[in-house]
């Protein structure tokens, strides 16, 4: 049987750094505390997060782009939480990126269960028996690779 499950749409979007970065657990649980969490619709690229929500200036006019320097110093951190039913448990589970940017750290309910350092390529992580029935919560930490 071969059940797919699109999780593109709305996920979450904030920045890290320091030891946030270093430790993930601040960004996998339930609430993260002190941080304005934007709304993303993946697929799209930071860029066009920030550009939806007033923070950064067209990157493609004038000088716009030394002024969005930042965004390439920075972490980031996606979040997206999503239903499953109980019979996936007992599936084979893959999830699949289109494309991740840089360096992505995933993390599935805590755990990590992969890493992809490359730009603009596809990623596939085998997450079997690692889902749970009912709600289950996905982060995705980028950095640049600096």
């Amino acid at each position: 049987m071969n059940n797919t499950q699109s999780l593109n749409g709305p996920w979450q979007l904030t920045y890290a750094e320091g030891s946030n970065i270093v430790n993930p657990a601040f960004f996998t649980g339930a609430e993260v505390r002190g941080r304005q969490l934007l709304t993303a619709q993946v697929p799209a690229s930071v860029h066009q997060t920030l550009l939806a929500a007033g923070l950064l200036d067209d990157p493609n006019f004038g000088r716009n782009s030394f002024n969005a320097r930042w965004v390439e110093e920075m972490f980031w951190v996606y979040r997206h939480t999503f239903t499953v039913p109980p019979e996936a448990r007992e599936q084979t589970a893959w999830l699949v990126f289109a494309k991740l940017e840089m360096c992505a750290t995933v993390l599935l309910n805590g755990e990590e269960v992969g890493r992809h350092c490359n730009a603009h390529r596809p990623a596939r992580f085998e997450v079997t028996g690692k889902l749970r029935p009912g709600e289950n919560l996905l982060v995705v930490l980028l950095s640049t690779g600096m």
